[in-house]
């Protein structure tokens, strides 16, 4: 049974939030400590198709599916190398969803209407992606997610994964083998032998196979003692450091705190 049901209008940049949190799942200070809660999310046709990794006509799903339904509907839709983006593809990756229900924009938010300008233009032929696109502007997307199980990821670490797929979208121009060399020796081996070649760049590769290979690299015999791990460790340490609240602010709020609360009396 999940922990909580959340219902909630959200936006691209909560969703980021929520992947920042899941990732480091085994903090007490996150959000998803020994929590598995499920989502409702309403959010914009723009934000869906991107959780989506590219453009489709949006069937809902009317009646609850497994966890594996889910992920074998999301991998038959078809992908766009432009929504290739890190937080979507991690979100593809921590996240279970389907799209439950479609709802008039309209019937969210009851502005007036109103006549919209069209000046004149030239008439020409809609891909299939804009045309999907526009037929959608009037809706807004509802759709449940909730987080996989850990043992579902097969990622191992969570925060080397993330690491891993951060720098691979950092550097979409650089030589795969080359980047994996980077971290260990020996390393750009796996490249060949996984079938692409020295001359394979980042941004060739889609969100199965940056995971695919990801999920080959934890195999490897020097990996625990490699640069890629060390990295990992130190941009995690790095960042918890960056997240701590400075004692002196704490100070200052609690002296504020008090002083409006007593002036209230």
């Amino acid at each position: 049974m999940p922990s909580f049901s959340l219902v909630s209008t959200i936006s691209h940049g909560t969703i980021k939030h929520l992947i920042s949190q899941l990732l480091y799942r085994d903090s007490p200070f996150s959000e998803f400590y020994s929590s598995r809660p499920e989502f409702f999310f309403i959010v914009s046709p723009r934000t869906y198709f991107h959780l989506c990794l590219g453009f489709h006509e949006p069937e809902p799903v009317t009646f609850r599916i497994s966890e594996e339904e889910m992920r074998y509907r999301v991998n038959q839709h078809p992908r766009t190398a432009l929504m290739n983006l890190y937080n979507n593809v991690m979100f593809q990756t921590l996240f279970d969803f389907c799209l439950v229900d479609i709802i008039p924009r309209s019937a969210y938010y009851p502005w007036k209407e109103t006549e919209e300008y069209q000046p004149f233009q030239k008439k020409t032929p809609m891909r299939k992606a804009q045309r999907i696109a526009n037929s959608q502007t009037d809706n807004l997307m509802m759709v449940y997610a909730r987080p996989k199980r850990t043992e579902d990821l097969g990622i191992g670490d969570q925060k080397y994964f993330s690491h891993f797929m951060y720098n691979l979208f950092k550097n979409k121009k650089k030589f795969l083998c080359s980047l994996l060399e980077e971290w260990s020796g020996g390393w750009g081996l796996l490249v060949i032998d996984l079938g692409y070649s020295m001359y394979t760049q980042v941004w060739e590769l889609d969100a199965n196979e940056m995971v695919n290979l990801y999920q080959h690299l934890i195999q490897m015999p020097n990996f625990g003692s490699s640069n890629f791990v060390a990295e990992a460790e130190f941009t995690f340490e790095q960042s918890l450091m960056e997240d701590e609240i400075d004692e002196t602010e704490m100070d200052a709020y609690r002296t504020n705190f008090w002083r409006k609360l007593n002036s209230q009396k």
